[in-house]
């Protein structure tokens, strides 16, 4: 995008828009429009504030973060929808792992019976789970 097209596509942003934020390292996420600035600066429902670059053609963050927002096509949408959803996933698996292990250090030794703690140390060994002592 040409700084020209740059300028003219944020003058026609709107609230409610939907545009996409794309972070430093290609992490991509669907972001709507909130407020747009008499001076060009595009406001977003996270919170975040984006302004034209005085140096380049991208609609750079202000905080000092390193994204920009884009466009919201088609392809950028279902990457950001592919994206949110990998993050939900790893986000209930850490979940799913901190709650084990707190468990497992809470665990009430009198009521473990032996199998089961015979094939818990089983199971560390084979996923080379090991503990810190």
């Amino acid at each position: 995008m040409t700084r020209e097209e740059a300028q003219a596509w944020v003058a026609s942003l709107k609230p409610g828009d939907t545009v996409i934020r794309n972070e430093w390292d290609n992490r991509f996420f669907k972001e709507t429009v909130k407020k747009v600035t008499p001076s060009g600066i595009v406001r977003t429902d996270s919170g975040r504030s984006f302004k034209l670059s005085n140096w380049s053609n991208c609609v750079n963050e202000r905080s000092g973060h390193n994204g920009e927002i884009v466009p919201a096509t088609e392809e950028l949408l279902q990457e950001a929808e592919r994206q949110e959803q990998r993050r939900r996933e790893e986000m209930d698996r850490v979940r799913t792992i901190r709650r084990a292990a707190s468990e497992m250090f809470y665990a009430n030794t009198r009521n473990v019976p032996y199998e089961f703690a015979a094939d818990f140390l089983d199971l560390c060994k084979k996923h080379g789970v090991s503990f810190d002592r």
